[in-house]
């Protein structure tokens, strides 16, 4: 039974909790309805849904991936045609992808909750769900936005079986591996990490739940293993894999992703803003106040990168649990294993990618990259000096303008004509785009 003043101030913290998930709520909602535009990489996926709409026909195959293979399974065809069939136009699609969001955000909220309580659950939240990472991400299609939901249910399966082998943890596991495998090539991430933990002693699987899980992962592989069964002639892209030195710089970027993914450095999506007056932008009207707010959030963002690395250096540092330990350290001590390992299964992954490692194919590991910030700032707050509270304050409070700011991006910017969205987007599918006013 828990003291008074604890049961207090965990209500307190609940009510924070609230606070902070609907700010973020308020803002997906915004960025969903700013969605209106179907560009080039959209095409694909959107032409994807449409067959199934269309023709009621599951494909043997997604898409292509960046690195000229098909992706396969009718996973990607589900994810966009089903909501389609329920609502015909754009936005169905992404408001799935944005309850992918909200999915993986409240699981990860109940674990933390569990494991650490609700003020180290209520600074994640700040610092994952009010990301500009995640929000940017969170409402137009792309196949990489739908990973943060997989993504959890990694950490949540992993966790579960951190001291010993269950059926039902293990099958989720397998599941989530072969499932987001029809969706991104970034699942050899996960892969990775489920390698290195089993290495490290840190996962114990239950061979008879990964069979179930990796069975039912894979019905929606039938219609690529009959295509092949009956003989199918595979389409190819021509993408060149990538040389030694194109790997090595991989492995450079994806170190100085996975320190941006717990920052507010989103980068160029800042600098493409239409709120500022840049060559091409044709009658976009600049807005100086907030074009000055984005230049100051820019500062700010790559500043904020120092919090992520000496987050990650803090938790790098925390002593690993003995063996029988039990509590919360030893709680901590195998999220910082489950870090590490997630970390480690970027670099090498970078290292195996055919292309240029870009933001997007790290985006699957945002949700772990998160942590060490918020478990940092929520160890450091009691003891820290005015001037480190006025820092840690202010790259909390931020992520809300920064998040916003993005709404400046071509991808969610307001069109300046109600009718060009349709104009852009190919004749077959401007039939998805919502009337005009």
């Amino acid at each position: 039974m828990g003291h008074p003043s604890q049961e207090a101030e965990d209500r307190r913290w609940r009510v924070y909790w609230g606070l902070v998930l609907l700010t973020g709520l308020l803002m997906q909602i915004w960025f969903w309805l700013r969605s209106v535009w179907i560009y080039l990489d959209q095409v694909a996926l959107y032409e994807l849904g449409m067959a199934l709409v269309r023709d009621g026909e599951l494909l043997p195959f997604g898409k292509f991936s960046t690195g000229g293979t098909l992706v396969p399974g009718v996973v990607l065809e589900l994810l966009v045609g089903l909501p389609l069939l329920g609502w015909f136009d754009l936005r169905a699609s992404t408001l799935v992808l944005s309850l992918f969001h909200l999915g993986a955000t409240l699981i990860i909220s109940r674990v933390l909750v569990e494991d650490f309580g609700w003020r180290v659950a209520t600074v994640y939240l700040v610092v994952f769900w009010l990301s500009p990472w995640r929000l940017f991400h969170s409402a137009f299609l792309w196949e990489t936005n739908y990973l943060l939901l997989p993504a959890a249910a990694h950490l949540v399966s992993c966790r579960a079986l951190r001291t010993q082998a269950r059926f039902g943890a293990s099958a989720l596991l397998a599941a989530t591996i072969v499932v987001t495998a029809q969706i991104h090539g970034s699942v050899l991430i996960l892969v990775i990490a489920c390698t290195i933990l089993l290495i490290r002693r840190a996962l114990h699987l239950n061979f008879a739940g990964v069979a179930l899980g990796t069975v039912l992962g894979s019905i929606s592989l039938l219609p690529t293993l009959t295509a092949l069964a009956r003989g199918i002639d595979l389409p190819m892209q021509s993408d060149s894999a990538a040389g030694l030195i194109t790997r090595l710089n991989s492995v450079e970027k994806a170190l100085i992703y996975w320190f941006r993914l717990g920052s507010l450095d989103v980068g160029r999506r800042f600098r493409q803003s239409m709120f500022c007056t840049e060559p091409g932008a044709g009658d976009t009207v600049p807005q100086p106040f907030l074009c000055g707010a984005v230049e100051i959030t820019q500062i700010l963002a790559l500043a904020s990168v120092v919090v992520a690395v000496v987050a990650g250096w803090w938790l790098l540092r925390r002593s690993p649990a003995r063996q029988g330990e039990s509590g919360e350290h030893s709680t901590l001590a195998w999220y910082r294993e489950y870090t590490i390992a997630m970390f480690l299964a970027v670099l090498v992954a970078a290292l195996l990618s055919p292309v240029l490692i870009q933001g997007w194919h790290v985006l699957i590991a945002l949700p772990i990259a998160c942590f060490p910030v918020a478990a940092w700032i929520v160890h450091r707050w009691p003891t820290a000096g005015s001037s480190l509270r006025a820092i840690i304050a202010l790259f909390l409070l931020w992520h809300i303008p920064a998040s916003l700011l993005l709404l400046g991006h071509p991808m969610y910017a307001r069109p300046s004509s109600a009718e060009l969205p349709r104009h852009i987007a190919p004749p077959e599918l401007r039939m998805l785009l919502p009337d005009s006013d």
